[in-house]
């Protein structure tokens, strides 16, 4: 408010000196915030950097936690399949769970075990689905090379129809010119 206020002064020292002490609070002021802004700039991005740095390792602890949990779900899931296939029943299978530190529950057994038998009969179809395919793909391939082996046959076959037909037309020529010679004669 000093700065903005108007001054009136008594006298005219008064006013020089108020000036004075106004461009001296100014130029003040202006140092002050000079300085704030190089520290700013010296420390803002260091401090920035410890602040990303902190986030970014909290970020790593949770997701460090996240990966031992599905970690540990996976090979949970792992015990109840194996167990599935084997036949245990499910009252074992969740003492087994119980017994253990993995985190599942009777729900979550119900659901492996019917994920299991959906993921059997998946990998059956898949199975005979690619089989399939190979049968496919060797019909495929023989009947291509049944096809080259007709075709070239068939070539063969133009070729010696070619040599017939020729020897035909010579035999068709000799005899010609034979009646030819035998009329000239007569």
């Amino acid at each position: 408010m000093a700065l903005t206020a108007p001054v009136v002064p008594a006298d005219e020292h008064t006013a020089q000196r108020t000036l004075v002490l106004r461009v001296l609070l100014l130029n003040v002021l202006f140092w002050v915030t000079g300085c704030i802004v190089i520290a700013g700039h010296l420390w803002l991005p260091r401090a920035c950097a410890h602040l990303v740095a902190a986030i970014s390792a909290r970020r790593k602890v949770k997701s460090d936690e996240d990966d031992v949990v599905k970690e540990r779900r996976r090979m949970s899931s792992e015990i109840v399949l194996t167990l599935a296939d084997a036949g245990v029943s499910r009252d074992v299978i969740a003492y087994a769970i119980s017994v253990t530190d993995y985190p599942l529950d009777i729900a979550d057994i119900e659901v492996n075990i019917e994920q299991g038998a959906t993921l059997k009969a998946l990998n059956a179809t898949m199975d005979a689905h690619h089989e399939v395919l190979d049968t496919q793909v060797r019909l495929e391939r023989t009947q291509n090379k049944l096809l080259r082996e007709l075709e070239r046959k068939k070539a063969r076959l133009d070729r010696v129809e070619a040599y017939y037909r020729t020897q035909l037309d010579v035999a068709n020529l000799t005899i010609e010119m034979r009646q030819l010679q035998g009329q000239h004669r007569s």
